[in-house]
């Protein structure tokens, strides 16, 4: 079961795979450098990563807890949008592995949204939703619409193919009547 699961994610990982380049976009410096410095310590598993966010945020300390020691990122900045006066949606292609319930697991181009916010001569993070797109949960629930979605394209042209066959045969005996009626 393991080996087909991965089987299936390398096989999806080649039709997904998107090549990263960094868009230009007009996002303070110090905003970039607040990202760097999330991912940084994220992935070094360092609790430093909390002087990144906003402290008043419990869900995201709280989702930053359950995955401290559980992700590997990278990211590449993709678009970038001043939405309120020094604040900032980020839109950032990421990849990104880790481990989660007894299951390693890797993906690539999923887009994530990070809310920055200018607060004491700094950017914090005020809300994302990576920690939503990754893990098994996750992929298990994308991967299981796509099978749902084959399964009903299967079975739509099984149906198809049985109608015609079914519409052959059917045109094929009336002939051989007709033959044998003369």
């Amino acid at each position: 079961m393991k080996r087909m699961f991965l089987s299936f994610m390398v096989i999806f990982s080649l039709f997904i795979e998107v090549e990263f380049v960094e868009a230009k976009v007009n996002l303070p410096q110090e905003a970039k450098e607040t990202l760097k410095n999330f991912v940084y310590y994220l992935n070094a598993e360092n609790e430093e990563v909390y002087q990144y966010i906003d402290s008043s945020n419990k869900g995201l300390s709280s989702k930053i807890d359950d995955n401290l020691d559980q992700i590997q990122l990278q990211y590449f900045i993709k678009d970038a949008n001043l939405i309120q006066e020094n604040t900032y949606q980020v839109e950032l292609s990421i990849s990104a592995s880790g481990y989660d319930n007894g299951f390693t697991w890797n993906v690539s181009g999923i887009t994530v949204t990070v809310l920055l916010k200018e607060e004491q001569g700094g950017y914090l993070i005020k809300e994302t939703d990576l920690f939503d797109k990754l893990g098994s949960d996750y992929i298990f629930s994308f991967v299981f619409k796509i099978l749902i979605l084959l399964g009903c394209i299967f079975l739509f042209v099984g149906l198809c193919i049985t109608g015609i066959v079914l519409f052959t045969v059917k045109r094929n005996r009336r002939k051989m009547q007709m033959k044998a009626n003369g």
